[in-house]
């Protein structure tokens, strides 16, 4: 007669499905092996290879031969990319249109199959495809659910639950407001500014910090959007202040700086953009780059990986940006 199971191994039992039924391991997740199960929860190899076997024999595990022990189901496949870009990337010459534009371009020379989604306030997702998210996180992530797979691009990953699952790119912007600093420091620029973006987005806060931990005494004008229009709108302040030097966080607000001091005829101040978009090189700026190679490498050897089917915890990566000198 077998002797009867221990309440150690039946609670065992218990737990194991319910970690199996949370929702954090999906079909075709590998589980633990015997050994592996025997040496975590201290039972006898024999126990977690009879544990196995029963969880198998119940439909919540399926063995494989010669390749290990896999969550039960039908795995889900992605049939590709599905790139949710903010409206404004339709905006020629924006810093979301070289991005998209680059993405395009090495997604078909790979030959991996994408659709685009412009995204303003609402977004339709579709299942069988991986997301590839920028500057549209807020419309997105909802629909997604919690546990769902997805790609930032140049952004930060959202806090809790969410965050296990969303792939991110980021660039490091505090750093790149200090490289900017030190730059404008270097010339031996005795009055500076700087001209931030939106007060409320993290990226043109995260800039004028790091500006700031240099040049405490810069003084700080908030344009309220990205645009070119937007630092045209600021520029009356900026030369109110008398800079001789600006750091604008990012290009867009730099040239409409330009354009301003243009149109009205006055001595543009020195200025050093942040992105390295297209028109940096038309207004012949200094600028913080955003590393576009590498972000773009970075971008593709996470999709290969979604698209193999990989569902490890999600990748958190921080590029560094560098300073290009016109």
């Amino acid at each position: 007669m077998p002797r009867p199971r221990s309440q150690k191994v039946v609670e065992l039992k218990v737990k194991l499905i319910s970690r199996i039924g949370d929702g954090f391991l999906r079909p075709g997740d590998r589980f633990m092996s015997n050994r592996a199960l025997a040496e975590r929860f201290g039972v006898s190899y024999q126990t977690a290879h009879r544990l196995i076997g029963e969880l198998c024999a119940e439909g919540w595990l399926e063995r494989r031969r010669a390749s290990g022990t896999y969550i039960a189901g039908k795995k889900a496949s992605i049939a590709g990319i599905q790139l949710l870009f903010h409206a404004r990337a339709r905006r020629p010459g924006s810093f979301g249109t070289h991005l998209l534009d680059q993405l395009r371009t090495r997604l078909d020379r790979e030959r991996i199959g994408f659709t685009i989604s412009f995204v303003h306030n609402r977004a339709s997702i579709r299942r069988d495809l991986f997301p590839v998210i920028w500057e549209c996180k807020e419309a997105v992530l909802p629909r997604l659910g919690p546990r769902g797979y997805a790609l930032l691009l140049n952004d930060l990953a959202p806090p809790g639950l969410a965050g296990t699952f969303i792939d991110t790119i980021a660039t490091d912007d505090f750093s790149g407001g200090v490289c900017a600093a030190e730059i404008i420091r270097s010339r031996g620029h005795a009055r500076v500014s700087v001209l931030g973006g939106p007060k409320t987005d993290a990226r043109s806060v995260h800039r004028v910090e790091g500006f700031c931990s240099l040049l405490p005494d810069a003084q700080v004008i908030w344009a309220g959007g990205w645009f070119h229009e937007d630092g045209a709108k600021a520029a009356p302040r900026l030369l109110k202040n008398d800079a001789a030097a600006v750091f604008c966080c990012n290009d867009r607000l730099a040239e409409g700086v330009v354009r301003f001091c243009q149109t009205r005829h006055c001595v543009t101040p020195k200025l050093i953009g942040f992105d390295d978009a297209p028109i940096a090189e038309v207004l012949n700026l200094t600028t913080i780059a955003i590393p576009w190679d590498e972000l773009i490498e970075a971008a593709l050897a996470i999709i290969r990986k979604r698209l193999r089917g990989d569902t490890s915890t999600a990748a958190r990566q921080i590029l560094a940006p560098r300073p290009v000198i016109r």
